[in-house]
């Protein structure tokens, strides 16, 4: 295998962690020889990623564009949600690469042909990405159809769908034919495998998340902070509202350490712990860039991990860009895969969403001095080491 093609919807210059994820795994790849063709659709495509990196820009109906735009007059940016709103529940209702396959499907044809290409992975979200994948098999079954779940399809508690049951039966449907029709399905944790596979027995292996950070020898001199970077919604607000509330009650938990917020907080929360955030015991930076977020954690003294009370199969890509910027990790989450992650490689600890558990785990977490497992850990979950696991699976498909 010398040449693989990627789908993926969002990649670089989208900002987001699916894009990094693949972004951060087709340059591992590409540096280890393999000619990699990144299949997405048209946003400024960057000039150049690296020399093995073939970016090929596919179009799509305008919906995508719609939903990333972002308008300044807040009286057209909320007719601009109500009209995607509206799209998504009824033309999208599924997602927006859900007509892509129009234009997707005759280029792939091509690509195989001209390249000699045989081995294909689409990742979601969006699903309709590994949707069409699928339909692409069946025309070419000669081909190895590799597909790789970030997050779950249709057992998405956050996602509502549409407006007719006879969607949600179709959705489900695409699910289940993408999974089985595939030679490979790769999940990032063994909690979405199972999940989403319960009744499947094709070749289904794990592919944890990893990161493409430096890994940082940690030092005595960080700041008393505890970091959290990215986005807290999905549930991750109701999770980390536990938290704000055991604070508001007794400040004194935090033993000097003040929270930095380094992403979008919902303003409902902003507004019932306004104190909080007004003294200091909260700075709220909003989105940073990736070398400002990392250089933030570089001098923060802990990570701190929310789940959502229903997602207790996530692990989010913030573990390992923690341990690699010398952050144990302080995981409020529900009972799940972050469990075995972070215990049996004794790299932080782990709380439940309730006020007497977390205070336990702050008291724990702020004594922690096993560094030096941070350090092995960070080690073993760069992407460099994630790309030799996607190699040796998909050599072993031939």
């Amino acid at each position: 295998m010398d040449k693989i093609c990627i789908i993926a919807f969002k990649y670089p210059p989208f900002m987001g962690v699916g894009a990094n994820r693949w972004k951060s795994l087709t340059e591992s790849l590409a540096n280890k020889g393999i000619e990699v063709h990144v299949v997405t659709v048209p946003r400024n495509k960057l000039s150049s990623i690296h020399e093995n990196i073939v970016v090929h820009e596919v179009a799509c109906d305008f919906f995508y564009k719609l939903l990333e735009l972002r308008l300044s007059f807040r009286p057209l940016e909320f007719l601009r949600k109500v009209v995607c709103f509206g799209l998504s529940k009824t033309i999208w209702f599924d997602d927006e690469a859900q007509y892509w396959g129009k234009n997707l499907l005759p280029f792939l044809s091509d690509l195989h042909d001209d390249t000699g290409i045989t081995h294909f992975i689409a990742t979601g979200h969006p699903f309709q990405s590994n949707r069409w994948l699928s339909e692409f098999k069946k025309a070419r079954p000669e081909i190895k159809a590799i597909q790789d779940f970030r997050d779950p399809w249709c057992e998405n508690s956050f996602k509502g769908y549409s407006l007719l049951p006879s969607f949600s039966r179709q959705i489900k449907t695409w699910q289940d034919q993408t999974i089985l029709n595939s030679d490979l399905n790769i999940y990032v944790t063994s909690g979405l495998k199972e999940l989403m596979c319960r009744n499947e027995e094709k070749k289904r292996i794990v592919i944890k998340n990893g990161h493409s950070f430096s890994v940082y020898k940690r030092l005595d001199n960080r700041d008393k902070v505890i970091i959290h970077a990215g986005n807290i919604t999905n549930g991750r607000d109701k999770t980390f509202e536990c938290l704000l509330e055991l604070i508001n009650t007794d400040s004194s938990v935090l033993k000097n350490f003040s929270l930095l917020l380094c992403g979008y907080v919902p303003s409902d929360l902003i507004q019932r712990y306004q104190t909080l955030f007004n003294n200091g015991t909260i700075n709220y930076v909003g989105l940073l860039s990736r070398d400002e977020v990392e250089k933030a954690m570089t001098e923060a003294s802990i990570g701190l991990h929310l789940n959502s009370t229903s997602t207790g199969f996530a692990l989010s890509t913030k573990l390992y860009e923690y341990t690699a910027c010398g952050l144990p990790v302080l995981s409020i989450t529900p009972e799940g895969d972050m469990d075995d992650i972070v215990i049996d490689n004794g790299i932080g600890v782990i709380t439940r969403p309730n006020s007497s558990s977390i205070k336990s785990g702050l008291s724990e977490i702020i004594n922690f001095d096993s560094f030096d497992k941070l350090e092995v850990f960070a080690r073993n979950s760069h992407f460099d080491a994630r790309a030799d696991e996607l190699i040796m699976q998909i050599r072993a498909l031939d």
